[in-house]
């Protein structure tokens, strides 16, 4: 749902195309396998334009120990398909822009850190824990 789903989608189809295009013209066979995954993760890297959430989303959601044969043309889809992103709608914020942030106190800042910072160690904690409790 969302942007994100037919932009992955899309994604996908277009890498695949591609690939099947140019394993016609050129003879070289290509794990297609590998295509869903790349287009996948540059689809949602162009939805967001943000490259590193598609490689963050190929490796949590569309792989399973297989990520390690086919990160370059993972790496290569997202970086492609982040610069078209880019050259075709520009630079643009997604959840808008600030036009002027409003003072915020010092030891607000330094209470928001140091309960992030607490809130992780716990929260890092409870899922080691969990999982040594099977």
């Amino acid at each position: 749902m969302g942007r994100e789903g037919p932009t992955v989608h899309v994604g996908v189809c277009v890498f695949l195309i591609i690939l099947i295009g140019f394993r016609r013209l050129s003879g070289i066979s290509f794990d297609l396998r590998s295509g869903v995954v790349a287009g996948g993760a540059a689809g949602l890297a162009a939805a967001f334009n943000t490259p590193l959430a598609g490689v963050t989303f190929a490796i949590e959601e569309l792989t399973v120990d297989y990520f390690a044969g086919i990160k370059d043309y993972v790496v290569m889809a997202i970086i492609i398909a982040a610069l078209s992103a880019k050259t075709l709608t520009g630079e643009y914020g997604y959840f808008g822009r600030l036009i002027e942030p409003p003072d915020v106190p010092w030891f607000t800042t330094l209470l928001i850190g140091i309960s992030g910072g607490v809130l992780g160690a716990v929260f890092s904690t409870g899922i080691i824990r969990g999982q040594t409790r099977r």
